[in-house]
């Protein structure tokens, strides 16, 4: 068609040449944006406009805006891509050009270089709108999917294959359909429906669709069919205004209106209520009284009407009477169910198809502590605004089985309900969002205006409210208290609380049990005649006294049953008093007893075989004592060989003879507990005597100084830093070969901030070179530090240094000793160089000094784990050039330099601000960083806090020259607790004369054994 709108014709070898130039031209205008799309690049475009048909070139893609299956969407685009034979260049245009929303926006993320490359568009968007590992999400939501309102059988078993095909990516087909199958019958909640299709026996999900629809289509047609009752009929509104269902009843005089209706109106269609005294009579005979009448507009359908209503406490929201029928002329057609009213004509419903039973779930997740009663608010699945009056039931189900649901008469047409829940269980109950806890159904409310009654609610009380003894308990506190410390008679205040009504109060309270009811069985049996017996005159009173007792306790009751029996007084021993007694050996002799069929005896012993128990209840029976040559023993049977063994009972007189001989002697070995108690166990008892064996092994001197070391115990005390040389850290490393220049060992310096680090090899280890090398290499070229942190080396202990740190007004601190973890920062980073040495000194390793400043060149320029930056950065606001910027260009960080142009001051201000940023993000990495480190470290950690005055074993570390460390003795002890220097570090004495250790708490245990008393603990003073 030309510009003329005239249509005309072209030979087919015409539109093959009309559709190269079309590629051409499209080719032309891409190639003229090629500035702004660097790698937009389409070989072969031409040919593809040659090889497409007319057909296939007009497929286009779907347009994906994000909220669609992506799956779908990708499945659907790969088949017109195919369709229109397009490359991958090709389809990565189409596929971002396609997408919409906030699909849109993940393209704008992509780099500029990778939007045209379609496999990586393609994982972008399946990360994002796809992502992997959500297989345990989607199986959770396979196995709480349910079917939704007015949802289909087809469009949720699409649904349920979806999720099924996510929830297990790798299964096989024949595996996800019975998945699916099986998800699809749980999903339907409508047990019928659930039976009708398992019945059946469907193969695949497709049988569970077809006969699902089968089953929906008959029971509807049922329900059409069956329901032939001409009953009151109810018509709505078809404006798109909020409908209200009312009723139209022929057999009503008048139109009426529910009270709570009228309260809902709107101000401006509130009329106020005229006065009308006359009461309304109903079909069974009764009255109920009204509140009055009003004139309201009424619209059915597009009849718009203003009439008078009734306002009366009826069943229904509105009822439509006969005298609008009459007065407006209407036309009813029964048969059809329509309602002609002028020139409208309104389709009715028939009253018997309206729910009337709803189900009634929680909207939010509800948890309901014990043994406590709550009221929360009730979501209604359905339309109920037509009911005004039902009856809520609990609904039994498995997430409802510990709990009461009370019934009440509720108000369902505003769509909440109050439901009353109560827990009755010693535990918490937890119900989830969407659970079904119950049902309401409309009911008929017939309620006598002059008699109104009120129950008032008592009140629901915890068990824990009460914290204090009852009266009557106190006593038997008191005395039960009386050998218990301070924690076992708060345990025992709890217990008595907690079971205080398990207690009689007096002699009265008898208390009844609830839980069962016992039967007689009598068979066909007559009622057994016992004639009166006479009762001496000395026991009516009592015994008339005894039966009113009873009667006042509730034990008894007035009875006049066939089977009533004689009554025997009887004289209790203990205190001479009379109890009643029944003579029911009558009636036990015509009683239709229980069978209780007993096992055989050698079953029985054959079960005890191998049992554990047997050895300890043994010593209850008098048969598991033997005397032999007038010498006690006990027979034990060993649980694994069955073999029987007599152990010799010990007099306590010899249990720690028996034990030092059997522990500490040399043929026993001093071995440990399991051992010990075995070698205990095949010859002697006495009862509690692996509680001794561990004590005895506890106090044992020789074995707590053998141990090995203990693990990890106390949690790791963080020193982080703000500012750069706030605190350095020294370390000596070597000795090395002796190298060229005649160095042998090196000075590491490192700053705790920066992580800056410094190395300077020396000639020797002697404190004043340490502190010549020290002043002159680093604090000549970086200033004074505020903090030096060393380990206890002769060279930082000694009188120069020393000296050294008070002219400078240097604060010098120091680990402990044998914790080099104390100063890690400089212990890793000794590690660190002489690794980065190892790798580039000569053979004979005498060139390490000459080494060693290009391995603390590449130390400083690269970036620390803790910091996130280079050392160079932090120490002096740049990166230093290596010799690959010399090759490639400068490092980006050079271009914020100032040009020749710039001002100095300009320059000064740049690098401040630049240097407080780096800073201040190197001061959060720290703080992250240590947060993390502690975190790990205290995995492992268990908290074991010392006392002053607590005797502790010392972990000895130090080797002695000529003795084997293999069998020397780990632990020295007792050291004394003398002072607690931080969570950490203790100060410790081994007696009165010795001197002073600081240690830390790692190399510190318990001591359990005989202390003298040397050390007094100080007295704290109070003001």
């Amino acid at each position: 068609m030309d510009q003329n709108g005239c249509v005309g014709t072209t030979t087919p070898q015409e539109r093959m040449n009309t559709n190269y130039n079309v590629g051409q031209g499209r080719n032309n205008i891409e190639n003229s944006h090629s500035m702004m799309f660097p790698n937009n690049n389409y070989p072969n475009r031409n040919q593809i406009s040659l090889q497409t048909n007319t057909h296939n070139k007009d497929k286009k893609p779907p347009n994906f805006d994000g909220t669609s299956n992506w799956q779908d969407f990708l499945v659907q685009f790969e088949m017109v891509a195919a369709v229109n034979k397009w490359d991958d260049n090709a389809k990565a245009f189409e596929l971002a050009t396609s997408l919409r929303g906030v699909a849109q926006g993940v393209v704008t993320e992509i780099e500029p270089l990778r939007r045209f490359d379609y496999n990586y568009l393609v994982s972008s968007l399946t990360s994002r709108f796809e992502p992997v590992n959500q297989e345990n999400m989607y199986k959770v939501q396979m196995n709480s999917f349910y079917r939704k309102p007015d949802q289909t059988l087809p469009e949720m078993a699409q649904e349920i294959r979806r999720i099924t095909r996510l929830a297990y990516p790798t299964a096989p087909i024949d595996i996800r359909n019975q998945l699916g199958k099986d998800c699809f019958v749980r999903a339907l909640n409508d047990p019928k429906i659930q039976l009708s299709i398992f019945q059946r026996e469907p193969k695949t999900i497709d049988d569970c669709i077809r006969f699902g629809v089968e089953y929906e289509s008959f029971t509807l047609d049922q329900k059409r069919t069956n329901n032939s009752k001409q009953g009151l009929r109810k018509i709505t509104e078809t404006e798109e205004s909020d409908d209200e269902l009312v009723t139209l009843d022929t057999g009503a005089t008048i139109c009426i209106l529910h009270p709570r209706k009228y309260e809902i109106l709107p101000v401006e269609f509130k009329p106020e209520i005229k006065k009308h005294k006359t009461k309304l009579c109903l079909p069974d005979g009764g009255f109920i009284d009204t509140l009055g009448y009003v004139e309201l507009p009424l619209q059915l359908g597009k009849f718009k009407v203003t009439h008078k209503f009734i306002i009366a406490n009826i069943d229904v929201p509105a009822v439509i009477g006969y005298d609008f029928l009459h007065k407006y002329e209407c036309i009813l057609e029964l048969g059809k169910g329509v309602l002609t009213l002028g020139q409208n004509r309104i389709q009715c419903i028939k009253e018997s198809q309206i729910d009337s039973v709803f189900k009634i779930s929680i909207a939010e997740k509800l948890i309901i502590p014990p043994n406590t009663e709550i009221i929360t608010s009730g979501v209604i699945k359905g339309d109920a605004s037509s009911i005004m009056n039902a009856m809520t039931e609990s609904l039994p189900s498995k997430h409802t089985n510990n709990i009461l649901i009370a019934k009440a008469v509720v108000d369902p047409s505003c769509g909440q309900i109050p439901v009353r829940m109560a827990n009755i269980t010693e535990f918490e109950q937890t119900i989830q969002p969407d659970t079904h806890v119950a049902i309401c159904e409309a009911v008929e409310v017939n309620i006598d205006s002059n008699e109104t009654y009120v129950d008032k609610l008592s009140k629901v009380n915890s068990v824990e409210e009460s914290k204090e003894i009852s009266s009557h308990l106190k006593d038997l506190e008191i005395r039960s208290s009386e050998l218990l410390n301070e924690d076992q008679i708060k345990l025992l205040n709890d217990l008595l609380i907690k079971y205080d009504q398990t207690f009689s109060k007096n002699k009265s309270d008898l208390g009844r049990a609830s839980a069962i009811k016992h039967t007689i069985s009598t068979g066909n049996a007559k009622p057994i005649k016992q004639a009166p017996r006479r009762l001496p005159l000395s026991k009516r009173d009592e015994v008339n006294d005894e039966i009113q007792r009873l009667l006042d306790c509730g034990v008894i009751e007035p009875s006049k049953s066939p089977w009533a029996s004689c009554i025997v007084p009887v004289t209790k021993k203990s205190d001479g008093s009379t109890r009643i007694c029944i003579d029911f050996r009558p009636l036990n002799n015509i009683t239709v007893h229980d069978s209780y069929p007993l096992i055989r005896i050698d079953d029985a012993l054959d079960a005890l075989r191998g049992c554990k128990w047997l050895s300890v209840m043994d010593l209850s029976s008098v048969g598991s004592s033997h005397n032999e040559n007038d010498i006690l023993y006990r027979k034990w049977i060993h649980s694994t060989t069955e073999e029987t063994i007599l152990q010799l009972i010990v007099p306590n007189e010899l249990k720690q003879e028996i034990l030092e001989m059997l522990h500490d002697d040399i043929q026993s070995g001093h071995l440990g507990i399991s051992k010990t108690t075995a070698r205990v166990q095949n010859r002697f008892y006495w009862l509690g005597y692996k509680q001794d064996i561990i004590k005895h092994l506890q106090n044992c001197h020789v074995c707590n100084s053998r141990k090995q070391s203990p693990t990890r115990s106390r949690r790791m005390k963080r020193y982080n830093v703000g500012v750069p040389l706030e605190r350095v850290a020294m370390d000596l490393v070597g000795p090395f070969p002796l190298s060229y220049r005649g160095n042998k060992y090196a000075l590491v310096v490192s700053d705790y901030f920066t992580k800056w680090a410094e190395g300077y090899p020396l000639p020797d280890m002697e404190a004043q070179t340490v502190a010549d090398s020290f002043i002159k290499n680093f604090i000549c070229r970086f200033g004074i530090p505020r903090q030096i942190h060393t380990d206890q080396e002769g060279q930082f202990e000694s009188k120069v240094f020393k000296e050294l740190c008070e002219k400078l007004r240097i604060h010098k601190t120091r680990t402990t000793a044998f914790r080099p973890q104390s100063d890690g920062l400089v212990e890793r980073l000794n590690r660190s160089i002489e690794d980065i040495i190892s790798k580039y000194v000569c053979k004979n390793q005498r060139d390490w000094d000459e080494q060693l400043h290009w391995a603390l060149m590449a130390y400083r320029s690269s970036e620390h784990e803790t910091t996130k930056l280079s050392p160079c950065m932090l120490m002096l606001g740049r990166e230093i050039e290596l010799p690959i910027d010399l090759i490639y260009g400068p490092h980006p960080q050079r271009d914020e330099f100032p040009t020749e142009t710039e001002a100095a001051n300009s320059y000064v201000h740049n690098l401040e601000t630049l240097m407080w940023k780096i800073q201040q993000k190197a001061r959060k990495n720290i703080i992250s960083a240590s947060e993390k480190q502690k975190r790990q470290y205290d995995i492992k950690a268990n908290q074991n806090a010392y006392k002053v005055g607590e005797p502790v074993w010392l972990n000895i570390l130090a080797r002695v020259k000529h003795i084997s460390p293999k069998l020397q003795r780990n632990w020295d002890g007792p050291y004394i607790i003398t002072e607690v220097i931080s969570d950490v570090i203790y100060r410790i004495q081994k007696n009165p004369s010795s001197k002073f250790q600081v240690v830390h708490h790692d190399r510190l245990k318990p001591f359990y054994g005989k202390v003298d008393d040397w050390f007094k603990i100080p007295e704290t003073k109070s003001h």
